[in-house]
Order: structure tokens, then sequence, then C-alpha cells
């Protein structure tokens, strides 16, 4: 290997570790005046790309409307619909480029072959130099920029479907691309110099996020007022291949209480459904009942129910929703609207919910199928790991709290201080009330204060209800533990006309006297999660506040362990999954 190509090796993450993967995801927004030219404007706008890593293949999905797809292969290409019907295909696609120059249109399957060669070359690069095939020319050191970039001449054999024969790179002194020269030969040999920058590392491989091509002049040097294409890039996943067929990984229970991470088919979304390339995943106490087989599942069934990723492919007749929005999925996978508790306006408790991670595939996964109407939008300001545990964690605090007859300066008690428990202390201080945080230890005491709680009360050192009632009494109760007992001896402390909210589920009980409920006419609720419009609330309130979940993340791989700890108590206080990204 030469050492300008050893050294762009090196600084883009290293052969060993590009040699583990074999497809990446890429998300793509291409603008430019090459599309109009071509008689295709619009078709590529917003896009994801897959492309194959060494085996050259590739598939832009959305192509145009009604969420079509390509399948690139350097002796075909085909559009497909998105049920994989075929529409149109090209045989030989090369030999259809005869004659034709800069200003000649394109037609579809033409358009999808230049886009399936071109970003398999762009991506494969500069790893691309090292194939079976691909000859490597060290050249004079370049200046441009006032920097001195080393080029190195490429010259392809036959087997490729690329730009051109011969190619140029051009290497700066950290080893990352600064430019890449071809001439596009399906495109009258038109001469273009591609600029690439401000690169992101994933999974310790470097890409750059933008990408800017013009057409090259008479002098040899680039036009920069004609810009022929631009492509800016996000999302960079890496993704399994075998045997054309496009893979990922997800960890699933299989048996009760027993988890296993295995390899799923990619599939394309049903109608009314979108895909998601996960980034994160909580993981949450009631995933026990979906690991357990408390819930009624068909094994083997991937839990996770507080999702944080990107579109990447739209069921028919989705609509609202764009191709790499970033987007959620709570415990409530979408009401049906015509049920009798759906026409009632109830959706939380519609007859026919489905429950992410119980009726179908949740979030322990880098792909999950998802039914359009239970999405949440997600605010830029958000981080996914931190808006992950926002979606039933953070969902049921906030959702319980709002509505809620307690007013701003009542006296609200949070018993525990948990998962559940140190959200709530959080959205309690900063919806206006006064907080007293209920727990076990002095030890807490500190934790509890730094939350927003104005008041501690030991549990094991004082009777809660006693300290409520000196306190001057609570309007609210929201007890988040999951012994649901915990909150019996706090009831005392309830104003006449209070409220007690059951959040945390236990297998114990909850003891309200009959003179209670009837000469101080408290009452008691619970609080199942809530819709997509409640969880947009909440997500936007946790932007407008300082309201955040205390989080330890972890790889997808690690999925078991990290249900361990969570069921063991160890987390402090929600674990999330990472996709890699």
């Amino acid at each position: 290997m030469r050492d300008t190509l050893r050294h762009a090796i090196e600084a883009h993450g290293g052969l060993e570790n590009w040699q583990k993967h074999d497809a990446l995801s890429v998300d793509l927004v291409v603008g430019g005046m090459l599309w109009g030219l071509k008689g295709q404007a619009g078709k590529l706008e917003r896009t994801n790309v897959i492309v194959g890593l060494c085996e050259e293949w590739a598939s832009h999905q959305p192509f145009g409307p009604d969420n079509r797809r390509t399948r690139f292969r350097p002796d075909r290409v085909a559009i497909e619909n998105a049920q994989g019907k075929v529409l149109e295909e090209l045989a030989a696609p090369r030999a259809s480029f005869a004659g034709h120059a800069l200003e000649t249109p394109w037609t579809e399957p033409q358009l999808a072959y230049f886009a399936g060669y071109a970003m398999w070359t762009y991506l494969n690069l500069p790893f691309l130099a090292l194939y079976e095939g691909v000859e490597v020319e060290e050249l004079p050191i370049w200046h441009e920029n006032g920097e001195a970039w080393r080029p190195l001449r490429l010259t392809f054999s036959d087997k490729f479907a690329t730009h051109s024969k011969v190619q140029t790179i051009y290497v700066g002194d950290d080893g990352l691309l600064r430019r890449h020269d071809y001439a596009v030969e399906i495109a009258g040999d038109s001469p273009a110099a591609h600029y690439l920058g401000n690169y992101v590392t994933v999974e310790g491989i470097k890409f750059p996020t933008e990408r800017r091509v013009y057409v090259v002049g008479p002098n040899g040097k680039p036009m920069r007022d004609l810009l022929t294409v631009s492509v800016d890039l996000s999302n960079f996943r890496f993704v399994r291949n075998c045997n054309d067929t496009v893979t990922y990984r997800a960890v699933q229970a299989v048996a009760p209480g027993r988890l296993e991470l295995t390899t799923k088919t990619l599939h394309e979304p049903p109608p009314g459904h979108v895909r998601i390339r996960v980034e994160a995943c909580g993981v949450c106490h009631s995933d026990a009942a979906t690991v357990s087989g408390t819930f009624p599942i068909s094994w083997p069934r991937v839990p996770g129910h507080e999702v944080i990723g990107r579109i990447d492919a739209l069921g028919e007749g989705v609509q609202g929703w764009r191709m790499g929005q970033r987007v959620g999925i709570g415990f409530l996978a979408g009401s049906c609207g015509h049920c009798s508790a759906c026409r009632a306006g109830d959706l939380v408790h519609c007859e026919n919910q489905e429950h992410t991670g119980v009726e179908h595939d949740g979030g322990y996964a880098e792909i999950m199928i998802a039914k359009a109407g239970g999405l949440v939008n997600v605010p830029d300001e958000l981080a996914s790991v931190a808006a992950a545990p926002l979606l039933c964690a953070g969902l049921t605090t906030f959702g319980a709290l709002r509505n809620a007859s307690a007013k701003a300066g009542d006296l609200v008690a949070i018993v525990g201080i948990g998962g559940l428990g140190h959200l709530a202390i959080q959205y309690a201080r900063y919806m206006g009330f006064e907080v007293a945080a209920i727990g076990r230890g002095g030890d807490k005491a500190e934790l509890a204060k730094r939350l927003g709680a104005h008041h501690y009360i030991d549990s094991a050192a004082a009777n809660p209800g006693k300290a409520l009632k000196d306190l001057g009494g609570a309007t609210l109760i929201v007890n988040t533990a999951s012994a649901s007992s915990a909150a019996a001896s706090a009831l005392a402390g309830m104003k006449s006309g209070g409220t007690l909210i059951a959040l945390g589920v236990g297998d114990d009980s909850i003891e309200i006297s009959p003179m209670d409920l009837i000469f101080r006419n408290v009452t008691a609720s619970g609080s199942l999660t809530g819709l997509p419009s409640t969880a947009d609330a909440t997500l936007k309130f946790s932007v407008l506040t300082p309201v955040a979940p205390m989080i330890e993340t972890m790889p997808l791989e690690r999925a078991a362990e990290a249900y361990d700890r969570m069921m063991k108590g160890d987390a402090r206080f929600r674990i999330v999954l990472t996709m890699g990204q």
C-alpha cells in the first residue's frame, strides 16, 4: 500500500474496522442544477440510500412519488413500488447513455443508475482504492486553499460502474479526502470537481457530511457559480446485508426472562405505518411484562417502548410525516378510531389499542415498524438519548400532573425517587407546585432537593402522613413507587378533597378507608401513559424547562445486562440503549 493511501485509510478509520461492515444507510438532501437539466428535478431531493460495502449495489428510497425505491447493480437497475413489485427496469444500463451530452435528459431508470453508482463510489472511498480491480498511482503535490494535498490517481477496471475509468482523489495533511475529480462519462464526459467536508465519525469510520460538485472550466479550475450537485448527508448507520437482503440487529425475548441478540430481515412498512431507524430506546420497568410473558405475547418478541429514531420508509397512505424526520413512539401504538372508547373520545383506553413491544416488536432493535397515528414529533433541542425516557416515564408523570386538579402553589407529594419519581419531582417543581418528595432513607434527601423538591420526607424516620399534615396537607399525592402500598402511609396527610394518583404498578394493593372516601372526599385514580399529543407537550415542556432524565447509556448488544440492572434497581435512573450511530 502506498504511503499516502495508507495514511488516508488509517485516518478514515482503518481497513480492519471497515471490513467489519457490509452495508451502510445514509439520509440525503440533494440539490444542484443537474437534476433539472436532466428533467428529473425533485426525484432525490430528500431520500435515504443503502449501499453495499465492497460489493457494488445500492438502493434509494423514496424515489419520486408513492415511496418507490431503486435497485442498482452494475448490470441492471430497477424501480420498485413499496411492496417490491418491479415497475420498470433497465438491463445493461451503461449502454443506454450512448451519445449523451450534459444537456441530454435522463429516464427514471437512467437517473437511478447514476445515483446508485455515484453514491456507492462516494461512500466506499477511500477504501475503494484497495478493492480488487483498482490501480493506484501517486501524483505530485497539489496546492489549493493554502493547503498542500496529495493526489492519488485511481484507475478502475471495467467491472465497476462509476463516473469514469480514471479518477483522482486529493488527501489532506490529516489523511481525510478534500476533493475528488472525475469525468461523468454518461453525461458527455463532463469534467467535475467534487469537494468534501464536515466529517463525522460513525463507529470509528469517518464520513464527510457535505459534498459539493462543480463544473470544471477550460482552465482546469472549478466554476464555483455552477453548482452541479449538492449532497448533505446525515444519520449514517451501518446495516447488515446477506444475499442481497438487508438485515438489522435486535434483542428479543425468546422465553420468560430470556433475552438474546438476533438478526432480522428488513421489511417495508405496511399501509399506514412507517419504518424507523432507531437511535435510542429506554429500558422501562414495564418491559418486564413482555420479557416475563405477563403480557399476552407471541414469542419471540422485541421489547422496548421508549423509542427515538428517524423515518426511513413511509407506508402507503401515510401523510404528515417525512423521510428522515426524527420521531418517537411510546407504549400506546395508535388507537383504532372506531371502538366505543375512541368514539367517546377516550383514545388512551381504545379497546383495540396495540402496545409497542407487546403485540408487535418494539425498540430494542436497530429498526422498528410503527403505526403513523402513534408517532411523536421530537424537538431538535432534545438529544435522542435524553428524549427516549420522556416517552414513557416522562409522559406518564407529566400527563398525570398536568391533568390533576391541583393548582400552582398547592402541596404535591411525590412518593418514590426512581425512574418515574425523579422526573415527577422535576415536572411538579416547574409546574409551580410546592413539592414534597417521599423516599426511604436519609441518603436521598440531597438528590430530592437537587431535583427540585422543597421538602424531603424520610419514610423510614418519620410518618409521611403526619409530615405532610404539618406542611399544611397535600392536595395531590402521586405514587411512582413499584410498591403500591408505599403511598398508604401518606394518605393521612392529604387534604379533604385531595387525590391519590397511582403510576407505579406492583403486586400489592393500595388500601383506602371508606371513612376517607366518604368524610374526607378523598379520591384515587390511575394514569396510563398518554396520547401522542400529550407526548408532544411533554417534550416541548422539557425543552422550555431544565427538566431532564438522569440516564446511563449502553449499546444494544448489552440490552440483557441493561434489563438486569434495571430489574435489580441498580439503574440511576434510566438506562437508554444506543444503536451505534
